[in-house]
């Protein structure tokens, strides 16, 4: 087997996502150099000021909104969300939801340590999944779930409706385009109090994180953390 990987390596060489250069043994897919110059938001928690903060702000479950990179249009985090949301880049996706939930881990003040009780991905709807073949915020939260040791309920969310893509909508017009976007089929599914961590890959405008929290907010006692790769628009480290 060692041999096999050798030769694997020689003909077909690990390289950076992101600078190309040769990955050496125990790096991910971002050699060390690349990963240490990543637009971090060191505070890690989006302050009051943020869109997508001040978006938030009306909902009264949530109790938290994360976000571990910044998001720049032509920068390198937009090249690794790219690889893990239109590529399907599993492992990229999992090394990084590994790193964001460690770092918010870290952070954490909850009086037993823990973050959250569940992992719920942000869904898409059956049609895109099944074009696509994956979902990018599943694969985010497999590796959120393996630092955190928390179980995915990849099912307690539905998209019921296959809304167009939101790349081309300010912040009020995409708000109207999520409305009644997600469904909570089954409430009985969380117990009583569940802390939750909605994942997704990116932070905009906050639209289709907040449908998601108000189609949650029908489970008693709910309290949602908000957890996503990056946010685009957040200036300060």
């Amino acid at each position: 087997m060692m041999i096999l990987n050798e030769l694997s390596d020689l003909f077909f060489p690990r390289l950076c996502i992101l600078c190309k250069s040769l990955l050496i043994e125990k790096e991910g897919q971002i050699c060390l150099e690349c990963l240490s110059e990543l637009p971090y938001i060191n505070s890690l928690t989006l302050r009051h000021n943020h869109p997508a903060a001040v978006l938030f702000a009306g909902q009264k479950n949530i109790v938290n909104v994360a976000a571990f990179l910044r998001y720049e249009k032509g920068g390198d985090v937009q090249k690794l969300i790219f690889s893990l949301k239109y590529r399907g880049n599993t492992e990229l996706a999992c090394q990084l939801g590994r790193q964001a939930a460690l770092a918010l881990q870290k952070r954490t003040e909850a009086p037993d340590g823990r973050v959250a009780d569940l992992i719920i991905p942000v869904p898409l709807h059956t049609a895109k999944r099944r074009e696509r073949g994956y979902n990018q915020s599943e694969l985010i939260s497999r590796g959120i779930a393996s630092a955190l040791n928390l179980p995915i309920y990849t099912t307690a969310l539905v998209r019921c409706t296959a809304t167009r893509t939101q790349t081309d909508k300010n912040s009020s017009e995409r708000r109207l385009n999520m409305q009644k976007a997600f469904e909570f089929p089954d409430t009985r599914i969380l117990p009583s109090g569940s802390r939750v961590l909605l994942v997704d890959d990116v932070i905009t405008s906050g639209a289709t994180l907040t449908a998601c929290a108000r189609a949650l907010s029908s489970a008693p006692g709910i309290r949602i953390t908000i957890l996503a790769l990056a946010a685009a628009g957040y200036n300060a480290t």
